[in-house]
């Protein structure tokens, strides 16, 4: 009978330090609050940024070859990895199909297409 009890007295004793240890290593929730707040403030100033960079693009008069006319072999040819979005739009012209997923294919007119990686950056083509 003493045994039991020693031993339920040793197994209280030991959760009530794990407990205690547990709880020093959590937040609390002030700092629960405070993080938030941070991460508030960051997202707030990051929709700034945004929203700048999208009026900057959205102003921005892009020449684009209509999509009637299929591009030229030398305009494909002039494609290199790595190039923007905003680039392969000035070469090209608009596409005529987009499939975006974790890549992104832009199709052109006679079976050409471009993939763009999750950078959105080139990262091959097939000539029509």
């Amino acid at each position: 009978m003493f045994t039991r009890r020693l031993l339920f007295l040793t197994g209280g004793i030991l959760f009530a330090v794990v407990g205690m240890k547990a709880d020093q290593t959590t937040p609390g929730t002030s700092e629960l609050l405070r993080r938030v707040d941070v991460l508030d403030a960051m997202v707030a100033s990051l929709q700034k940024r945004v929203d700048t960079l999208e009026r900057q693009v959205g102003s921005q008069k892009v020449a684009t070859v209509s999509s009637a006319v299929p591009a030229s072999k030398a305009a494909w040819r002039s494609l290199s990895k790595g190039m923007s979005m905003l680039d392969v739009r000035r070469i090209l012209g608009e596409p005529d199909a987009v499939q975006a997923g974790a890549l992104t294919t832009w199709s052109y007119k006679g079976g050409g297409y471009v993939m763009f990686n999750y950078s959105d950056r080139v990262s091959g083509w097939s000539e029509p």
